[in-house]
């Protein structure tokens, strides 16, 4: 994918993986469904581990905590990024001046809405409990320096 979706043809691709291009035709009906797999291929991790690691890591001492969210949601990207496919920062960050895929947003609504909806759900559900707290006085604010 150096050269991005629109700068190679499928001809190139099978080249590039020594297959035959109807092979790739076999597996996949155009470019697009191929790209569409390659980007699956690619989310899935991610996906995987924001979905096992959000649910663990937002409870600090039984209450969710919007710390735990946010770092069960960041942590994984993070850890893949400098563990896993090296291809994911393509995907994470598609518009950087060095990706050269450009997915369009059906494609990260798709694989990453079920994470993002999850995250928001717990980070809800950890604001309330903030509010709560603030309500009956637990939570004082110290004046600024």
């Amino acid at each position: 994918m150096q050269s991005g979706f629109y700068g190679v043809t499928t001809r190139q691709v099978a080249d590039a993986a020594s297959v035959d291009v109807a092979l790739i035709y076999y597996h996949f009906k155009n470019k697009s469904s191929l790209f569409d797999g390659v980007f699956e291929r690619r989310a899935r991790p991610l996906v995987s581990a924001r979905r096992d690691s959000l649910p663990p890591n937002v409870a600090s001492g039984g209450a969710v905590t919007v710390e735990g969210a946010i770092a069960a949601f960041i942590n994984p990207m993070i850890d893949l990024s400098l563990h896993g496919d090296p291809g994911l920062e393509e995907l994470i960050s598609p518009w950087s001046p060095r990706s050269t895929i450009r997915p369009g947003a059906a494609k990260y609504h798709r694989y990453f809405d079920a994470n993002v909806l999850e995250l928001i759900d717990i980070l809800q559900t950890a604001l309330r409990a903030v509010l709560r707290r603030s309500s009956t006085g637990l939570i004082t604010s110290s004046p600024d320096p």
